[in-house]
């Protein structure tokens, strides 16, 4: 099995860079004009030209990983990493600055280990000693297999066991897969599923329009309608920034926060501010 999910800031971030056993210290350097907020991204090396790197990803296609005097190289037990070192068919991880749709100025290159280089994403259907059953994508399903070497990171909480999974939590494991397609898990990574708390901020996934009524869907199944009026601000992401939307930029499919008044029976959110592409400002379970 080839599937390789890309856990982007999750698995890459908190896992690939703590589990090598370094941390690195960013560089100042100037923000490159037109240079977007960061990000992290994991592929295969496919080519290399000069100082940049062709990565293939999963999600994001072909991708160009530009290299300069600032970038760190960084691989587990080997302090004297280089970009020399980094061959086509590894895989890395790089975290840095968009310059362009499709060129990522590194500010770190990490060597991802083979016991990380593959991944799965779902919700635990059922755990069964060192096994966990997840259903990936809505369908397909995977089995985790933990051994006594398996880190686990649940509800935020470093430390965990297989004890703190449960079924119904929302997964996120990497690993290698094995000749039957399991996974054999060297990271594991697991939160209860975000749902709608009845507050005044409310973040999900736009599952319907309809006029001025908003339906956001959660992990677990539940949903909650946001109204608006003629006084609702809307706020999208623009190419220079924030700037102001109409309720026609709210399509389904969409990840959206909304700021208002809830109703006395938290089904319904009265919103005086959305703002479109945002994730929810507070989620302290999130890994």
């Amino acid at each position: 099995m080839t599937r390789r999910t890309l856990l982007v800031g999750l698995l890459v971030g908190l896992l690939v860079f703590s589990s090598a056993g370094f941390a690195y210290a960013d560089p100042a350097r100037p923000l490159a004009p037109g240079a977007r907020r960061g990000a992290t991204i994991e592929g295969e090396v496919t080519a290399i030209n000069g100082d940049a790197l062709t990565v293939q990803t999963e999600h994001r296609g072909t991708l160009t990983v530009q290299t300069d005097e600032h970038t760190r190289f960084r691989a587990k037990g080997d302090p004297g990493f280089s970009f020399a070192d980094i061959k086509i068919g590894d895989t890395i991880a790089a975290n840095g600055r968009f310059t362009g749709e499709s060129t990522l100025l590194a500010r770190v290159v990490v060597l991802v280990p083979a016991d990380v280089a593959d991944a799965v994403t779902g919700k635990v259907t059922a755990v069964n000693g060192d096994e966990i059953t997840i259903e990936e994508n809505g369908d397909a399903v995977v089995t985790i297999i933990t051994t006594a070497d398996t880190t686990f990171r649940v509800n935020g909480k470093p430390g965990a066991s297989i004890e703190d999974v449960q079924a119904g939590t929302l997964i996120a494991a990497a690993g290698q897969f094995d000749a039957d397609g399991a996974l054999i898990a060297r990271h594991v990574v697991a939160r209860q599923p975000r749902t709608y708390d009845g507050g005044p901020v409310a973040g999900g996934k736009v599952a319907e329009v309809n006029g001025g009524e908003i339906v956001v869907s959660y992990p677990d199944g539940s949903s909650l309608t946001i109204t608006t009026d003629a006084s609702t601000l809307v706020i999208k992401r623009g190419e220079g920034g924030p700037v102001l939307g109409s309720l026609g930029d709210v399509a389904v499919g969409a990840r959206i926060v909304a700021m208002g008044v809830p109703s006395s029976d938290g089904n319904s959110l009265a919103a005086k501010v959305i703002l479109i592409g945002a994730t929810q400002p507070a989620e302290p379970s999130q890994p």
